[in-house]
């Protein structure tokens, strides 16, 4: 394994970056963004689109946008790709010493990349350097389906969230060495990414939730995403870590309803759609709780639980249904790694 640490010249203000931001119909949103990406206190040198199979115009609103007559920007066609054969076609029609990475529809403080490049020029030796990040909602519902959505291990009040591809800076060479994303997968690919940067390279944090980060907008929506995940999670050999935790509690729900249900059927019945209950809400309690940092008082908390208890069942539904979707159409067969023709 290369050496974690690397000799490097401290970060220079005239060094080239260059944003990569894969796409996908994002008509009626990519303008937030590219409003954005204009408004940034330190602009790119260059930003490259990679448009994965839009139907929507998404490449015409770009280049229409005053974005494209003030920063170079190309716009490069994919065809029908998942995320990580968009990003790495953006890095390599990219000439950015450093390459910055974010996604359509994320909205971007003007203090973004200008935040980054500083952490990067205080520390000679930073190879990488992760954003921390925020949740972009507008509704209570919009607001729980995000802490499903959301990576939240070792949240806490006023730490920083996990590193995200949405908010990362890193080094061309970084690059070299942990990349590229995996092409065959819907999800994941970013979590493997950042596991092999984290392991090849110096990372480093920049605070400040200067990027937000969109969940689905509707339970069906949720509904799909989740069960597109579940799916692709066991194709990146996430099985361990998504479904063996869901398994072991049903099982163990599973475990209590039979016993109920031999001693006394009827109560027993009851008994366990009680113990089903208990599950989702302690679930739904503990997803409140890794983001207790957000506030929102006890009124608020209890709205949030109520309103959360339905969408863990539907999330654990959609996980089940994209297990089985692997297991018809995945399992037993070699991995592609090559994302042509998946959508």
């Amino acid at each position: 394994m290369a050496s974690r640490f690397h000799t490097h010249t401290q970060f220079r203000t005239d060094e080239r970056v260059s944003v990569v931001v894969p796409v996908r119909d994002e008509a009626l949103t990519i303008g937030r963004t590219l409003d954005d990406l204009l408004a940034q206190s330190r602009r790119p040198d260059q930003i490259v689109f990679v448009d994965a199979g839009s139907n929507d115009g998404t490449g015409g609103a770009i280049a229409r946008h005053p974005l494209a007559a003030a920063v170079p920007v190309r716009v490069v066609s994919a065809g029908p790709a998942y995320p990580g054969r968009a990003r790495n076609l953006g890095v390599a029609a990219s000439d950015g010493t450093w390459i910055a990475f974010t996604d359509g529809g994320v909205r971007l403080a003007p203090a973004w990349l200008a935040t980054l490049t500083a952490a990067a020029a205080a520390d000679p030796q930073a190879e990488a350097i992760a954003g921390d990040w925020d949740l972009d909602v507008a509704t209570p519902f919009d607001r729980c389906l995000a802490l499903l959505s959301a990576p939240t291990e070792g949240i806490a009040r006023g730490a920083l969230r996990p590193p995200v591809v949405v908010s990362l800076l890193l080094r061309r060479d970084a690059w070299d060495r942990a990349g590229p994303f995996r092409e065959d997968l819907r999800s994941a690919e970013d979590r493997l990414f950042l596991t092999r940067l984290a392991a090849e390279c110096r990372v480093i944090r920049a605070p400040g939730r200067l990027v937000r980060w969109r969940p689905p907008v509707s339970a069906a929506a949720a509904w799909r995403r989740f069960r597109v995940y579940a799916r692709h999670n066991i194709r990146a050999g996430l099985f361990g870590e998504w479904q063996a935790p869901l398994l072991r509690r049903y099982a163990l729900a599973g475990a209590g309803a039979i016993a109920c249900a031999w001693w006394t059927p009827l109560p027993g019945a009851l008994a366990a759609v009680a113990l089903w209950t208990v599950l989702l809400t302690a679930r739904a309690a503990k997803t409140l709780y890794a983001n207790r940092g957000d506030g929102g008082g006890l009124r608020r908390s209890a709205l949030d639980l109520a309103r959360l208890v339905p969408l863990v069942a539907l999330v654990d539904a959609a996980t089940a249904m994209g297990t089985l979707d692997w297991l018809l159409r995945d399992a037993g067969r070699a991995p592609s790694r090559s994302s042509a023709g998946l959508y």
